[in-house]
């Protein structure tokens, strides 16, 4: 069955994460695709079938209007900004909104880079859909899910490709990085980070360990004293598994295009490891590292 939600977001957070609001909600004039055709979804009522994605059915068992929510907690995807045709006009969600894309539920907050899913200017007047079984409907082309998934997905390696691919559709030039990281070892990171050209828009940062992605987080946590100092809610406290051996190269990057934080990279060794070489591959791999950075951030020289 097609339009059901083939998998819910690959995994859960841990309850502090209290970043992003959890209610769905879309536009009150989002057009849903219904056996009728397109209608506001303001003005369905209970007993409306649906199209859901793969073609199916669905009936509306409830709609909930919802009072007009606060910009800062929806965004708006561009026309096109998925796909051609998706979404087929500007869509106004809330960014607990879970939307279908590439095989997985992920909240439309999650998208937001300032380009083509951006927030929204006005307070959202908007409503819940609800249906008999859990789908995937349309509303403008977006396939939007009828139910709030159990608990909060966390960003993975699926949710940086699929950023990766929304703003290389839109021609997106990401900013320079500007933070610090105050804590980075094998078990997680700690710091806060802002894009110097979108600053209001928080980072996707992904941990690597000998190049590979082994955890990702949004920097859009607040803090007391980057609140004083003007800067924002934008502290990431990112966790992953320790390794249980293992020499390798531990990274901080932006998850979309591999920027790196302050040239931040550590060459980490299992314990009672300390007396013996690394691999020279890892060695050569980390002064590499290090030498691009150094380059990338040295001054350009005089014409």
């Amino acid at each position: 069955m097609s339009h059901l939600i083939p998998r819910l977001a690959p995994m859960l957070a841990p309850e502090r994460d209290t970043a992003w609001p959890a209610e769905p909600g879309i536009a009150a004039a989002a057009l849903v695709e219904t056996a009728e055709g397109p209608r506001p979804a303001g003005s369905l009522l209970p007993g409306t079938l649906l199209r859901a994605t793969g073609g199916g059915l669905r009936m509306l068992r409830r709609l909930t209007l919802v009072p007009p929510v606060p910009a800062d907690d929806a965004v708006t995807v561009v026309q096109d900004a998925i796909a051609d045709g998706v979404p087929q006009h500007p869509l106004s969600l809330r960014r607990g909104q879970p939307l279908l894309l590439d095989s997985a539920v992920w909240p439309a907050g999650f998208l937001e880079d300032g380009t083509s899913v951006a927030g929204c200017p006005d307070d959202l007047p908007c409503v819940r859909l609800e249906t008999d079984v859990p789908c995937a409907f349309l509303a403008e082309g977006m396939a939007c899910v009828s139910d709030k998934p159990p608990g909060r997905p966390v960003p993975d390696a699926a949710l940086a490709a699929l950023r990766a691919a929304i703003g290389a559709r839109a021609g997106r030039r990401y900013g320079w990085l500007e933070g610090t990281v105050e804590r980075l070892g094998p078990d997680g990171a700690e710091g806060w980070v802002r894009d110097g050209a979108m600053p209001d828009v928080p980072v996707l940062l992904a941990l690597l360990r000998g190049g590979v992605a082994v955890a990702h987080g949004f920097a859009n946590l607040a803090r007391p004293d980057l609140a004083v100092a003007g800067i924002g809610a934008h502290a990431f406290r990112i966790e992953a598994a320790t390794p249980a051996s293992g020499t390798y190269l531990l990274e901080l990057r932006r998850a979309e295009d591999g920027a790196q934080l302050g040239g931040m990279a550590l060459l980490l060794r299992r314990p009672g490891d300390a007396d013996a070489p690394a691999p020279p591959a890892v060695v050569a791999e980390a002064l590499a590292l290090l030498t691009r950075e150094q380059l990338r951030r040295a001054p350009s020289a005089p014409r």
